[in-house]
């Protein structure tokens, strides 16, 4: 899970920019208090803020982000939640009035390299209850909730006062339990929290659709926040929980880092400049904590290695760590390679011996200052830095346009040979990063690999840096990466929804012509349809069966500008069915090309428009019933995969005649299935683009 394209970053002047957010770390405990002087509108009122989740609410949900009272049904509670749980509101007025009530999206939210934008909106004031509470996230309303637990009701009723606006505490950064004690610190990162008082706003007062990426975006709040309502823009470090809005209703802040150094809660790290964290879903047996700034492991056996979350293939990057204790462990700062075993996650001895993927990363041993490099067998050791104790900070500066690496220890660079200078190029730890063997290509993340006990933090540039980054070297942030050939995905590949009227009707919404649309039903079974412009409209392929491709003039009936068109046909059509379409423009600038051939059952080639190497090929035999063929470039040019049964992969030499597709054409074989004689033969082709799109693999874990 990891940014290659500039998410969140604005890179325009005239765009709106957030200059600042806030940690709370739940371990520390952190929240803000504020009480109203008296009561205001607790019929109507908006929340609106961005969040960038901590490892606590991307997992557990547990973390609790606002609250009002003690989560008592005699007492009254209000508590609103976002994370791994749902957005999602928990309340009831006290004294057992109607129960306890809990509204929440079905959607559940754990990305936590993103920053999203939740605004809720109340107003049991209207007639239609479904409309009394909003949730949006990124401009979208979550209208798909849930309600849960015990005796809950689907809505508020008609004109219920929630406790929020009430003159009694309220806090943002834990919730409370029935007894009174809290119950669930909040954990994760908030910017542009706003509270508006006595109105129920839209997201388009706080957001607006960038048009040259079509992603959401911040603009600034002009409105009148109302009498309780406030602004928390957490600009000021050393005032955090004040007002920025006329109000002067200034919250108090509870157990946060506030000084300047390096352990600092107030964070550069924004909606507008998303910086690297470290993944909490991508670690091995240690744990992410503080934001994603911190990993620590107390097993005392076995290995972590613990993955960024923004990949790097060019420029000129710097971050820091500091080792925090067990010193006497292998503690390692490095960069490896995207596409590595998530099982395992070792980067021990043994694993930099033999050559394996892991050993394709480049890392620092803090304890002895030692750096480490393996590829294609054997171990390259360098006595690079002085060793290290608990306290320290390490710099790595990597250089990926000229292939370099260099670490130092408390603001003095390594030395190989004679004095480590990044800002020149001079005596760096290694020279071969990105062109040693089989390393061509690759994706680089900062990791750290934490073997045995050990507790370790980094800083990508959120927080001060202890020690000035070498000239041309940037802090890792999508506002420092380069534009994306494709900025705006949607334009190429784009899934819509719709519902069936057992008629005929166009489906809008794609934001282009297709020149493949798939297909599925999702209410209940139906096969896949599959159309494309090479076969052309009203022809058929199902990709969960092996049958030829047959004429449906009552399936997908006609590509539009827009859209597509469909007829009768229940798989595509069916009366108030639910639907997915997925639709891909072929074009070799995103990476997809549709081709076709009459078989002759004889080893040959195909030439292809990509202009690179694809990565996956999808083929079909039109004519015949036959398996659907695969290739993966993981896989390689001697096995495939069967898109229509369940099978493992299995060795054949009569697919891809044991050859590797390039940037000009594919290789096929004699089997049926490709290149049956005389028959018709599609094949859909895939190749990643750079911000766009990866083709990859994954190992699965199990959890």
């Amino acid at each position: 899970m990891f940014d290659l394209i500039r998410l969140g970053a604005s890179g325009v002047e005239d765009e709106y920019e957030i200059a600042k957010s806030l940690r709370f770390n739940d371990d520390d405990s952190p929240h803000l208090t504020f009480s109203p002087s008296s009561a205001s509108n607790r019929r109507t009122f908006t929340f609106s803020f961005w969040t960038k989740l901590g490892p606590t609410a991307a997992t557990s949900g547990n973390a609790c982000l606002f609250s009002v009272g003690t989560n008592s049904i005699t007492q009254g509670f209000f508590e609103l939640r976002f994370g791994a749980a749902g957005f999602r509101i928990r309340s009831n007025t006290g004294g057992g009035a109607g129960g306890g009530k809990y509204w929440a999206t079905t959607a559940k939210y754990k990305d936590v390299s993103k920053w999203y934008h939740c605004v809720c909106a109340v107003d049991t004031t209207l007639g239609t209850a479904t409309d009394r509470i909003k949730f949006y996230i990124n401009g979208v309303r979550e209208s798909d909730l849930i309600d849960s637990g015990d005796s809950y009701t689907d809505e508020p009723p008609e004109d219920f006062e929630f406790l929020v606006n009430n003159n009694q505490g309220h806090a943002i950064g834990y919730g409370k339990s029935s007894g009174g004690s809290v119950d669930g610190y909040a954990d994760q990162l908030l910017a542009e929290w706003h509270f508006i008082d006595g109105s129920a706003l839209t997201p388009d007062n706080f957001g607006k659709t960038k048009a040259s990426t079509g992603e959401w975006i911040p603009i600034e709040y002009t409105g009148s926040h109302g009498t309780n309502g406030y602004y928390l823009s957490f600009g000021n470090s050393s005032a955090l929980g004040t007002d920025d809005s006329s109000n002067s209703n200034n919250w108090s802040p509870n157990n946060f880092g506030t000084s300047s150094d390096h352990d600092n809660d107030s964070l550069t790290d924004t909606p507008t400049s998303n910086y690297c964290v470290l993944d909490c879903l991508d670690v091995g047996t240690g744990s992410v904590t503080n934001g994603g700034l911190e990993t620590n492991s107390s097993s005392g056996s076995g290995n972590s290695n613990t993955f960024g979350t923004i990949g790097l293939k060019s420029g000129k990057w710097y971050c820091e760590a500091k080792l925090l204790g067990s010193v006497g462990v292998s503690c390692q700062l490095q960069i490896s390679p995207k596409d590595h075993d998530s099982v395992s996650h070792d980067l021990d001895n043994s694993a930099w011996a033999s050559g394996t993927q892991q050993g394709k990363s480049y890392a620092l041993h803090l304890q002895y200052g030692n750096a480490y490099h393996s590829s294609g067998g054997g171990t390259n050791v360098l006595d690079y830095v002085p060793d290290g104790s608990i306290g320290d900070i390490y710099m790595m500066a990597i250089d990926l346009d000229n292939n370099k690496i260099w670490w130092g220890r408390e603001g003095t660079w390594g030395n190989n040979g004679g004095t480590g200078n990044p800002a020149t190029g001079a005596n760096a730890a290694y020279t071969n990063v990105g062109t040693a063997s089989g390393q061509t290509n690759e994706t680089w993340c900062v990791s750290i690999c934490d073997v045995n006990t050990h507790h370790m933090s980094i800083n990508f540039g959120q927080q001060p840096f202890a020690h000035t980054p070498p000239t041309g070297f940037l802090p890792i942030t999508t506002q420092n990466l380069p534009e994306p050939t494709i900025k705006d995905g949607t334009k190429y590949f784009n899934t819509v929804t719709y519902t069936g009227n057992g008629s005929t009707q166009s489906i809008t919404g794609v934001g282009f012509q297709p020149d493949l649309t798939w297909v599925k039903k999702r209410n209940s079974t139906s096969n896949h349809f599959v159309t494309d412009d090479v076969s052309g409209v009203n022809k058929e392929l199902n990709t969960n069966s092996t049958s030829a491709q047959v004429t449906n003039t009552n399936g997908i009936t006609a590509f539009g500008a827009d859209g597509f068109s469909v007829g009768t046909d229940g798989g595509v059509n069916g009366n108030t069915d639910t639907f997915v379409a997925w639709n891909w423009k072929e074009t070799a600038a995103a990476g997809f090309d549709i081709v076709s051939w009459t078989g002759n059952a004889t080893n040959r080639t195909i030439s292809h428009s990509l202009g690179v190497t694809p990565e996956l090929m999808i083929v079909k035999n039109r004519t015949d019933a036959d398996v659907w063929k695969v290739y993966h470039k993981d896989l390689g040019n001697t096995k495939f995969l069967m898109l229509n049964t369940d099978d493992a992969e299995q060795t054949e030499s009569g697919n891809w005649n044991d050859t590797a597709p390039t940037s000009s054409v594919i290789s096929i074989g004699t089997d049926n299935a490709v290149n049956g004689n005389n028959d018709a033969i599609i094949a859909y082709l895939f190749s990643s683009v750079e911000g766009y799109s990866k083709i990859g693999k994954y190992t699965g874990n199990g959890g």
